[in-house]
């Protein structure tokens, strides 16, 4: 039981609209978080983030994401240690 609770514990509701058809064009904040939330990316100094060898392959797959959907502007990102932000 206990183990459950903890698989739950940063679960979220899905934030989908129900009546909205993803597909359509738009723009569309996205947050990707870690496994329980584990510092996996990097570490925060004097409000820098320095990426390890993770965070530099997520930047590197982020950044190629228009060379791989023409359809798609990658507007905005931020990668922290335990989370990653998009604005596509």
């Amino acid at each position: 039981m206990e183990k459950e609770l903890h698989k739950d514990k940063y679960r979220r509701k899905a934030m989908r609209i129900k009546w909205w058809n993803y597909s359509e064009d738009g723009d569309y904040f996205i947050t990707i978080c870690t496994h329980d939330k584990g510092n996996v990316f990097g570490q925060l100094s004097k409000n820098n983030i320095n990426l390890n060898i993770r965070g530099k392959i997520v930047k590197k797959y982020l950044q190629a994401i228009p060379d791989h959907f023409s359809n798609v502007k990658l507007r905005s990102w931020i990668i922290m240690p335990d989370h990653v932000h998009l604005l596509l």
